[in-house]
């Protein structure tokens, strides 16, 4: 997989999503900018005791975008993300969409062994993690995923108060504060995101934004007022509709007295067991 290669969506398939209104413009570094914009201090997150308002999360993820476009990399290229959950990676992913870059989404806890396999699988050479991760400092880790036989030429350094700790620049190398920004658009890909990996290594799922904001929405939708055993059904489809690369079902919210009916039927038909 050619690590500076941007897929967009099938332009006819796309063009019919937008069409329907399924699809839409926005991104998420569009989004946060807009609500940046007209609730600075507005919280985006609460996490840790400390709430994070969208000047923030807008600001953080200018100076991430900043620093990864110092070192001048392609248009597409893969940056790998390896971060405990909280604003810190959610600002670092805006940050690569804004550099014009894809993320490769790496569970905080993955292996060595998982961590080189998604780098050497995305031809992603730039990592991004916390200054320390699972006790090991930044140069440790590079060294045990060497051993796996993967190469890291960028360790870019965040905190977990997403702020850029370390740039990882050559010795000269500046970070402009006037760069200019050339955000991914929301029909091409900004993420490729690893699965558990739980039939062997982890693979990895090609996702837009407007696939990702459009699964969102079907998850949302089929959740709404579904008990539990539809709700597992609900999602299974979903998945397995995105896996075959359709469009998702959507499924409406249905009155108390319907979703208690189509529960039972489904439980006596045996189709949960079957499922």
């Amino acid at each position: 997989m050619s690590s500076a290669k941007l897929f967009r969506a099938n332009a006819e398939a796309a063009a019919e999503y937008h069409a329907q209104g399924w699809w839409g413009d926005d991104t998420v570094g569009s989004i946060v900018a807009a609500r940046a914009s007209v609730q600075p201090d507005g919280v985006a997150f609460i996490a840790d005791g400390r709430r994070y308002t969208w000047a923030e999360y807008h600001a953080d993820a200018d100076d991430i975008a900043r620093a990864i476009l110092a070192a001048e990399p392609e248009r597409g290229e893969r940056i790998a993300v390896m971060m405990p959950d909280g604003p810190a990676v959610h600002a670092v992913f805006v940050g690569i969409e804004r550099a014009g870059c894809v993320a490769v989404g790496i569970g905080a806890r993955a292996g060595d062994r998982e961590v080189a396999h998604l780098l050497n699988l995305t031809g992603a050479r730039s990592l991004i993690t916390a200054p320390e991760q699972h006790g090991r400092s930044a140069a440790e880790l590079r060294a045990d995923v060497a051993a796996m036989d993967a190469t890291v030429d960028r360790h870019l350094l965040v905190g977990l108060d997403a702020r850029v700790v370390d740039p990882a620049l050559p010795g000269g190398v500046e970070i402009d504060p006037d760069c200019a920004f050339r955000p991914i658009h929301p029909d091409e890909l900004f993420l490729l995101n690893s699965t558990s990996g739980t039939t062997g290594l982890p693979k990895c799922v090609m996702h837009t934004q407007n696939r990702w904001f459009y699964f969102h929405r079907s998850h949302h939708s089929s959740a709404d007022g579904y008990t539990a055993y539809l709700f597992v059904r609900r999602v299974a489809e979903i998945y397995t509709s995105l896996a075959r690369d359709n469009a998702a079902p959507a499924f409406l919210p249905r009155p108390a007295d319907v979703v208690a009916r189509e529960e039972a039927e489904y439980v006596a038909s045996g189709k949960r067991d079957e499922d």
